[in-house]
Formats: structure tokens, sequence, C-alpha cells
């Protein structure tokens, strides 16, 4: 009984973990400098796959272009905004996706579809770990 126990119990602790970080849960590296200064190049974000309404400054996780990316969303759907002198006006149910740091940022400024659909959307960042000498948690 005691060596089915000691293969069950580690069993179903790796499904419950397999099925939070499927289902609730995403873990992901920000390679770039795009998000600077509040998420540093290298830093790993944890994303809640569950989430309620999208607002104006929430981080978000999507996908675009077959690759997941992480930016914060400057205008929504009935929006109208000037950015570097061009006017954008958001479809409805999209999202204009910016990086924090303009300077180094790959966003809508520069795709030729600039506004994502907001079924798109993967996760909210919830916090991020930044691993320098020392791992510093910080929630966004």
């Amino acid at each position: 009984m005691k060596r089915t126990l000691g293969i069950v119990v580690p069993l179903w602790i790796f499904v419950a973990a397999l099925f939070i970080f499927q289902c609730v849960f995403l873990l992901g590296v920000v390679p770039t400098e795009s998000m600077e200064p509040a998420i540093e190049a290298g830093s790993v974000v944890i994303a809640s796959r569950l989430f309620g309404r999208i607002e104006i400054g929430d981080v978000l996780v999507f996908r675009y272009e077959g690759e997941l990316l992480v930016k914060r969303v400057a205008a929504m759907g009935g929006d109208t905004v000037w950015i570097d002198g061009q006017s954008y006006t958001v479809p409805s149910g999209h999202l204009l996706m910016l990086g924090d740091n303009r300077e180094n940022s790959w966003d809508s400024r520069y795709w030729l579809a600039p506004y994502i659909p907001e079924a798109d959307v993967v996760g909210k960042v919830l916090g991020k770990c930044t691993c320098t000498s020392r791992c510093n948690p910080h929630i966004l």
C-alpha cells in the first residue's frame, strides 16, 4: 500500500501542476528590451489565462504572426489615438499594443496589421521575476 501511494501521490501532483500551467497560468521569458523599464530583457513573466476585462495599460501576452509577444494595451476598440504623428482608430474587438521602450520595440506602429483581435490574447501578465544575482519577484 505504501509503495502504491509513493507512486500515485507524485503522479497526481505532476498531473495537477501540468493542468494548472496548461489551463490557468503561463510562464514565459521576455527576450528583448521592448518592455523596459517595467520588464527587463531576460525576465520571466507569469500570466493568467483566466482574466476578466481588458483595460488600457494592461500588460498582455498575445499571439501575433505565430509568436507570443508581451506588450501593453495602448488603445481599445473604438479609440482613436495619435502616436508619433500618426492616427490610429482601433476597430471594435481589437487592441493597439505598444512596448514600454518605444525606441526599441517592434509593436503595432510597425505591423502591417496593427490591431490585435481580442481573441488572440493568451493571458494577462500578473508579475515578473528578474533574475540577476538573485531573484526579485515583482507584481505588475
